[in-house]
């Protein structure tokens, strides 16, 4: 059954204890939950390599098969992977970030920050007498449950072991109280979680919440409740030990548990499944508007399940005809259904030709999963593959929303595959091989042992060895991170260290020996942009990178000067945004950068974030400091989302600046003369200063002129600055606001966007709302002129279709469907709307179609009067282009979606544009396919 290792047959009888050996000074409790001698099996690896002490940033395409150790069990975590050996050993390998970042989720003495390869988990620490904590010989363990930590990060997670005895040792972090042991102290290698009840059969972990199942169908828990994560309700926020739970109003012996980021599914005796916790994005398989399930309930239109399984914010569900269903997220085609929609009931996973399917796999941090055939004995996969994840051996397949068959290359058919791990960027299997013996015992003993020694050696220490650790960190997160894009990412966030050179280090050596296709881009002797390498003059399949183009002052070079066609720079970003004159731009360590144009010292109110700007040009700056909560000056944390300040005009130093870092805290600076920075005042910072009272981590922003706007993973949007045009939806009586304010009742949103003086919003039931001015219609209905000062549904609801992203500039509004078709509305005089007109959207027409299909993406920014519409291996710009915005070599402003110049066909993640100048961030991607696509 699902609940025990899957190399356990489900008749195996109990097997007799062994005898504990004379040195264990800690006396196992229970007889141990499987055989003394394990079938064993090989395992296969693909994905980001870094999970096995491989190279940052590279990938294992297809499945790698070890044959040694052969394996009784493994998991795979967010950038590591755990294995158990045939004898019991566990194993652990994989990537820490830095030493500071790094809470003890590996559960090893020897730890390094970077690569760590397989390292065996050699020590424990026990509670003799209940109280007294000693190290002792790690015991054999069967069962191993990996940590779950945001996308592509190593921070703040917890792993769990089971011993054979099943005994639970937790180890890493524990600022909820995840690790069972009565405290929110970190630990750094397995510790022992004393007082359950009987022996544990499985376990689970979140992002700060354990689950335990014990033999007799019971259920504890501990860490967080904050979203109803282990069941507690309302009242209790997290529990520092374990904790039973309650399995809503049924006696049904629990067999089975899974867990996602927040939230967690229960599997009956009798075939029932349950679930608690977060249900954002509906993996409950129902609606309730954004808000969390606090006690455990039935899942309705699931029954008689055999497996179930829990990805970050997914569900999935094999019944026992071998069809599989699922609910949830689906932006990445993560439910296998087909569509990259998201879905509230359980839907049919398209399974090729029909095939029985005999179990499911994925992960607490995973947005894949794997289903693996029972006839065939084929597996097969949909979701994100950005790092491989998925094993397709395809380059340009960004994510697949079908199952599609794992390429097992010249070993498929040759095993049988009994588990499949997945973390957000890399997978494990265990694959038993075909009619080949097993190393399973025929015999056990029979004579059962009575009792057990009942003292411990006379000559074993008392006390810790005096290497052991006497404090742990005392400062812990306010609030646990989160990924919840809202604008349907393609590829999950990863922040890997890059090296990244203040210089670049090598020029060309020799003129072309022919004449290039395009126009080449002019290098000059010294770099005038971000910290990086020297631009490509020819484009290479798989090349990370970012471009920019426009007004060269946008990244620090001279003013006045323009980039006609985009120029590539070989750094891979997670993020960028297009401001007023500048940039902001955060590679793959979470370093952020700016850079841009200082008219004067006295324009100047501090939107760069930096100490040692200058009037002038300033070239790529790293934002290497911020002030916490408590107004202490700190390094500055990793980031993961920037959003750019909107100047009027465009030289206007009155702007402000905002940042997300890896934990959802949000960080402001720059002009506040409206309370935007929403720090409780009006003073202008010229630092990144962290908000105060945000009670969830933030997830996405926006900003406007004098207005910011900030989601939490809760749905909620938080506004502060001016109200004046209703920019924050409080009501005409309100003005403005100095701190973050919820007054707008907005619940369930997954996308926003803000223009000028105005905002749009895109809710989980695909309801649009907007609010602020509207004098130009930009909110899709008339109003005479008159502002919207609270959220109202525009007409854009009565149109048929799914909206997945909403997008704004200056004056004008963009809505994209599920069917790669775009409407626009709003302001048109430079042809921005992209309907092949100049004429702004009245209230006869107050909705034009952008003449463009096959649309990924839409990019674009509240400064601009630009905009980009990206497929999937090209992009599109329309609107204003006085200063090559658009990147199509040549000036004035289109109305009709044109082509971009890139110097090939780009795969693009993330663009972003102002009024001057635009930016993009992705890959090139081989010409002779048809780019990189979505599998059907």
């Amino acid at each position: 059954p699902p609940s025990l290792p899957p190399s356990l047959p489900p008749s195996l009888p109990p097997s007799p204890p062994p005898t504990p050996p004379p040195s264990l000074t800690y006396m196992p409790t229970y007889r141990p939950t499987r055989a003394p001698d394990l079938e064993t099996c090989e395992w296969f690896f693909w994905g980001a390599d870094e999970a096995r002490g491989g190279i940052l940033a590279d990938n294992q395409k297809i499945p790698f098969l070890y044959d040694w150790p052969t394996v009784v069990d493994l998991s795979s975590g967010s950038r590591h992977i755990f294995i158990i050996d045939r004898k019991g050993n566990a194993q652990v390998s994989g990537f820490v970030e830095s030493q500071k970042a790094y809470r003890g989720h590996l559960g090893i003495k020897s730890w390094v920050q970077g690569n760590n390869d397989f390292t065996p988990v050699d020590e424990v620490v026990v509670f003799i007498n209940g109280t007294e904590p000693q190290k002792i010989p790690a015991p054999r363990f069967t069962r191993v449950f990996a940590g779950a930590g945001t996308p592509g990060d190593a921070r703040a997670m917890h792993s769990i072991l089971i011993s054979e005895y099943g005994e639970v040792f937790m180890t890493g972090s524990n600022h909820r109280g995840q690790l069972c042991l009565g405290d929110q102290e970190n630990r750094f290698i397995p510790h022992h979680v004393p007082n359950l009840p009987g022996p544990a059969v499985s376990a689970s972990v979140g992002l700060d919440f354990t689950l335990i199942l014990l033999a007799d169908g019971r259920v504890f828990g501990c860490g967080s409740n904050q979203n109803g994560e282990i069941g507690l309700g309302r009242k209790i926020h997290q529990s520092l030990f374990a904790a039973e739970i309650t399995i809503g109003n049924t006696s049904e012996a629990i067999v089975d548990l899974s867990t996602g980021w927040a939230f967690s599914l229960f599997q009956g005796a009798a075939g029932n499944v349950f679930g608690t916790g977060s249900n954002l994005f509906s993996q409950m398989c129902k609606t309730t508007e954004g808000d969390p399930i606090f006690e455990v309930e039935l899942i309705e239109g699931v029954s008689d399940v055999q497996q179930i399984f829990a990805g970050s914010e997914s569900s999935y569900f094999l019944h026992d005809d071998g069809s599989v269903k699922a609910c949830g997220r689906n932006d990445q085609g993560q439910l296998g259904d087909g569509s990259f929609a998201q879905r509230n009931k359980p839907v049919n996973v398209k399974i090729p030709k029909g095939e029985r399917i005999k179990l499911i796999g994925s992960g607490p941090s995973a947005v894949s999963v794997f289903f693996a055939g029972e006839e065939t004995g084929l597996v097969f996969a949909s979701g994100i593959n950005d790092r491989f994840q998925l094993g397709l051996n395809v380059n340009n397949v960004a994510a697949a929303s079908s199952p599609s068959e794992v390429d097992f290359g010249e070993d498929a058919g040759m095993f049988n595959i009994t588990k499949v791990s997945a973390s957000g960027t890399n997978t494990a299997a265990i694959a038993c091989m075909l009619d080949a013996p097993t190393e399973t015992p025929t015999a056990y003993p029979t004579d059962e042992p009575t009792t057990y020694p009942t003292a411990y050696p006379t000559d074993e220490p008392t006390a810790y060895p005096t290497d052991e650790p006497t404090a742990y960190p005392t400062a812990y997160p306010t609030a646990y991170p989160t990924a919840y894009p809202t604008e349907e990412p393609t590829q999950e966030p990863t922040l890997e260290p890059t090296e990244v050179t203040d210089e670049p280090t090598q020029f060309p050596t020799a003129e072309p020996t022919q004449e290039p296709t395009l126009e080449p881009t002019i290098i000059t002797e010294e770099p005038t942009q971000f910290p990086t390498s020297e631009p490509t003059l020819e484009p290479t399949a798989g090349l990370l990178g970012w471009w920019f183009w426009g007004g060269e002052e946008g990244e620090g070079g001279a003013l006045g000067e323009e980039q006609q066609v985009p120029k590539l720079y070989e750094e891979a970003v997670i993020d960028l945004s297009a401001g007023s004159r500048h940039s902001f731009l955060i590679n793959s360590s979470g370093e952020a950068f700016a850079a841009g144009f200082i008219e004067s010292d006295f324009s100047y109110k501090g939107h760069l974030g930096i100490d040692d700007w200058q009037e002038g040009s300033n070239v790529g700056k790293l934002i290497d400091k911020v002030v916490d909560a408590g107004g202490k000056r700190v390094d500055a944390p990793p980031f993961v989302r920037a959003y750019a300040g909107v100047g009027v005009p465009s030289d206007s130093g009155e702007m402000h600046s905002m940042l997300v870092d890896i934990d959802g805290n949000v960080y402001t600076t720059g002009r506040n003369s409206k309370g935007q920075l929403c720090l409780g005042d009006e003073k202008d910072r010229s630092e990144f200063s962290q908000v105060r009272g945000l009670p969830k981590p933030a997830v996405a922003g926006a900003i406007g002129y004098e207005f910011t706007l900030i989601l939490l993973e809760d749905g909620t949007v938080w506004g502060c600055g001016s109200n004046e045009f209703g920019e924050l939806g409080l009501g005409p009586k309100v003005d403005f606001t100095n701190e973050p304010n919820k007054g707008n009742g907005l619940k369930g949103i997954q996308d926003l966007a803000s223009g000028y003086k105005f905002a749009v919003f895109l809710d989980d039931g695909n309801v649009v709302y907007g609010t602020g001015g509207n004098i130009y219609g930009q909110q899709c209905f008339f109003t005479e002129g008159e502002p919207e000062t609270v959220p109202t549904a525009n007409i854009l609801n009565d149109l048929k279709g799914t909206v997945v992203q909403v997008a704004a500039n200056r004056e004008s509004s963009y809505y994209l469907f599920d069917d790669g078709t775009a409407v626009s509305c709003g302001r048109n005089d430079e042809g921005q709307l992209g309907d092949g007109t100049f004429v702004n959207t009245g209230e006869d027409d107050p909705i034009v179609g952008v003449k463009l299909k096959g649309i990924r993406r839409i990019g674009t920014g509240p400064s601009a009067q630009t905009v980009f519409f990206v497929t999937d291996d090209s992009v599109f710009g329309a609107g204003l282009n006085d200063r090559f915005q658009l990147g199509i070599d040549d000036i004035g402003s289109e109305n009709t979606p044109i082509k971009v110049k890139f110097e090939g066909d780009v795969f693009i993640d993330v663009i972003s544009a102002s009024g001057t100048h635009s930016l993009a961030a992705g890959e090139y991607v081989e010409t002779s396919r048809t780019g990189r696509t979505y599998l059907p």
